[in-house]
């Protein structure tokens, strides 16, 4: 065999011992690289179990608590205005608004009177007259005389006339008075409907007004907020709930004082809310010294009862479901809340929480109960 051949053989043989080896030997097996979970870290809010009174929110639009038109009782021709006669105005009461032309009523009320002189006249004479009819029927020695004897008739009659003719005189002198049409009590004019010179009739308007004594706000309450309430079941005349109202007016945000005075009769049959009536008397903000305007959107706070177990907390803590997340011993944990009243920036909740416990107020969008979790900085 020639040297050639000899080196080809050999190459093949040691090919086939290496082929034969690699087979033959097992593989290690990969070690797998260790991956550390990371629990994610999180904002938590702290429980306090202390029971505090509900803070029950609600909004509304204030409205005069009194508005009426005021009506001319009388007729004539505008005489005299007011010079605050204006939209936006205020009056105190018994503040004269218009006058009306007196000429004709002071000349009704000479006639009356004169009429009632005359009337007392004839009844004093009707009276000497009785007098002497029953001195004549005694000294003749008669028996008792009859009525029409006395002349008691002729006498009630002409009682009866001055009476008539003293109210002829008051109602003339009413009718004199009402030619001033006055402010019934302290009030707001909302809008004017006549003028100086203007000729007004009896029951034709003068002005639409309102008291400024007082106004109101209705608010609409569910049923979950009315139960945070302490309503009365019937009337109470003493019936009162502490009130807070804010509003912006003028570019800043003011703040009155109002009760809660009373609760409409029916519920809204679309909504099925009931109106709460809001009263306020002190017209005045106890920030800015700025009065109250009708018709401004105002937020009401009314003060609730303590619902014991009731707990406060910020409105991020309540998951979607009415779930909250609570972080004990480095785990996460679902606990079920029932929903009494919210804001946009609180709940106000019932659920199996202990003071102290943290919630977490972040979101966690694929949190599971008993995944890991630690608060952030700690």
């Amino acid at each position: 065999m020639s040297r050639k051949n000899i080196l080809f053989v050999a190459l093949v043989l040691i090919t086939v011992v290496l082929f034969i080896l690699m087979v033959a030997t097992p593989k290690r097996p990969q070690e797998r690289e260790q991956v550390e979970v990371v629990a994610p870290s999180v904002n938590v809010y702290r429980v306090s179990a202390d029971s505090s009174p509900a803070l029950v929110r609600a909004q509304g639009t204030v409205e005069p608590l009194r508005k009426i038109d005021i009506v001319s009782r009388v007729s004539g021709i505008i005489t005299d205005v007011s010079d605050d006669f204006h939209n936006g105005e205020f009056f105190e009461v018994g503040a004269t608004l218009v006058s009306l032309e007196q000429a004709d009523y002071e000349i009704a009320l000479t006639r009356a009177r004169a009429q009632l002189a005359e009337s007392e006249r004839q009844l004093a004479q009707e009276q000497g007259q009785s007098r002497q009819a029953q001195r004549e029927w005694r000294d003749l020695g008669n028996d008792e005389a009859n009525a029409l004897a006395l002349r008691k008739p002729q006498l009630e009659a002409a009682r009866a006339n001055v009476a008539a003719q003293q109210a002829n005189v008051r109602q003339a002198e009413l009718n004199l008075e009402r030619t001033e049409i006055k402010a019934p009590f302290n009030m707001q004019m909302a809008e004017k409907f006549v003028e100086l010179g203007q000729y007004v009739s009896p029951g034709q308007k003068i002005a639409h007004v309102y008291s400024t004594d007082s106004l109101q706000v209705r608010v609409p309450l569910t049923d979950r907020q009315v139960r945070l309430i302490n309503l009365p079941s019937r009337h109470q005349d003493d019936f009162s709930v502490p009130t807070v109202i804010t509003g912006v007016y003028g570019g800043r945000v003011h703040t009155w004082n109002g009760e809660l005075k009373r609760v409409e009769a029916s519920l809204n049959v679309a909504s099925q809310t009931v109106y709460a009536v809001i009263e306020v008397s002190d017209l005045i903000s106890i920030d800015t010294d700025t009065m109250l305007p009708v018709g401004l959107f105002v937020e009401v706070g009314i003060q609730g009862e303590v619902i014991e177990g009731a707990i406060s907390m910020p409105r991020d803590a309540l998951k979607p479901g009415n779930v909250i997340y609570v972080l004990r011993d480095g785990s996460l944990q679902f606990v079920e809340a029932e929903l009494l009243q919210s804001s946009p920036t609180s709940v106000l909740v019932i659920a199996d929480l202990m003071d102290g416990d943290a919630v977490i107020t972040d979101q966690m969008p694929y949190a599971v109960p008993g995944m890991a979790v630690k608060i952030k900085g700690e």
